[in-house]
């Protein structure tokens, strides 16, 4: 009996070893081939998550690759800051993904408000692009 639980549990081990290295084969083939906007978006989730910084490490070389940041908006997503100007793909590099997305367009327009939640307060930031550039923030 004793002989059967530690084959369970070797099973067990096994399965659990390959349902992991087939997550970390998605992450390794998703990083080139999702679009540009879910980089940046994953890359600004990841970062400062532990167990994560791997992740955001791939994503961060996929959007370096791919040239969707400016200097400067690289300078601010490694503070998390925001500033006028800056690109929907910096903003996500930066906050990481919003809480709620609200969308407002227009003839002229295609503004977005992101809503971006605090963990221990329903106090939120919300940050506003139009045409995939940040035009204000409140908090």
């Amino acid at each position: 009996m004793a002989n059967w639980g530690r084959t369970a549990r070797t099973a067990c081990m096994a399965v659990c070893a390959l349902q992991l290295a087939g997550c970390a084969a998605l992450i390794t083939t998703t990083e080139t081939t999702d679009p540009d906007l879910v980089v940046c978006m994953k890359y600004g989730s990841g970062k400062g998550v532990m167990g994560f910084g791997g992740v955001a490490e791939k994503y961060g070389a996929e959007i370096r690759r791919r040239g969707l940041l400016s200097e400067k908006e690289w300078q601010a997503a490694a503070q998390g800051a925001v500033f006028l100007g800056m690109s929907t793909c910096g903003l996500y590099a930066s906050l990481g993904r919003p809480h709620h997305e609200n969308k407002t367009v227009t003839a002229s327009t295609d503004r977005i408000q992101h809503v971006y939640r605090g963990i221990y307060s329903v106090r939120g930031t919300y940050v506003y692009t139009d045409r995939g550039k940040v035009t204000a923030w409140q908090n």
